[in-house]
């Protein structure tokens, strides 16, 4: 499915008119630049969709997230083609969730981890998920919430915390998939976050948006307890614990 979207939205920016009986897809600015990255990751994800293979999936989920990002982010991205970038962004997380999803169910069941750092991998996905829903947001979407409107166009942070959301995502995940190392990446990955986001309080808090801030301030709080968790001193004490 993700494939077909892909090869739709480099059609259209061709400039070809896709009709749908009721109504023709169209972009109004087609960039062809863009078509041509968007037929290469509709091939990869065709590609890893029949061969199955993990390592192909993985590259055309993170290919996607790039497309998505830069599209977003680009100024040039209007209209149609900008909704065509918002669909695309749930079919991602169903894609990871679908990537993860067997692994993580074995995980669980041998229950090899403990129980403390499995819940920092579970923040650590709540992270990814704000840090993704904020990308989005800054990019222009609106998000309705029925006592409120969630509106803030932000184009300049779009691209970093896209990559923050990819990066914490990595380390989240190999933590949830059993990975020797899962603590150590999700401990480098979650100290990537913190920098980024302390980076974005020096911006934010100039531009005085009380709701920008208190996202900043709750994702920092997030960002250290899970830092707290993975912390290596309670490594070692859980080694010493087991050697026991």
């Amino acid at each position: 499915m993700d494939g077909a979207v892909f090869f739709v939205a480099a059609l259209m920016n061709a400039g070809v008119h896709v009709p749908l009986g009721i109504i023709t897809l169209r972009f109004s600015v087609p960039v062809w630049q863009a078509g041509v990255g968007e037929v290469v990751i509709g091939l990869v994800l065709v590609a890893a969709g029949l061969t199955r293979r993990r390592w192909l999936s993985w590259t055309a989920f993170a290919l996607s997230i790039a497309g998505i990002a830069f599209g977003l982010s680009s100024h040039r991205v209007v209209g149609a083609a900008r909704d065509v970038h918002v669909v695309l962004v749930p079919l991602a997380v169903v894609v990871m969730v679908l990537l993860l999803g067997p692994k993580v169910r074995a995980t669980w069941r041998r229950a090899t981890r403990p129980t403390w750092e499995r819940s920092a991998a579970i923040a650590g996905v709540l992270a990814v998920v704000a840090f993704a829903t904020a990308s989005v947001i800054h990019a222009g979407v609106t998000i309705p919430l029925g006592f409120a409107t969630i509106r803030d166009p932000f184009p300049g942070a779009v691209i970093p915390e896209a990559v923050i959301a990819v990066v914490l995502a990595i380390g989240a995940g190999s933590i949830l998939i059993s990975r020797p190392e899962g603590r150590a990446t999700a401990f480098a990955t979650t100290a990537f976050a913190v920098l980024g986001t302390v980076f974005g309080l020096t911006i934010t808090v100039p531009r005085g948006l009380a709701g920008d801030i208190a996202y900043h301030i709750g994702i920092l709080v997030l960002l250290l307890v899970i830092l707290g968790m993975l912390f290596p001193s309670r490594q070692r004490g859980d080694d010493q614990g087991r050697s026991r």
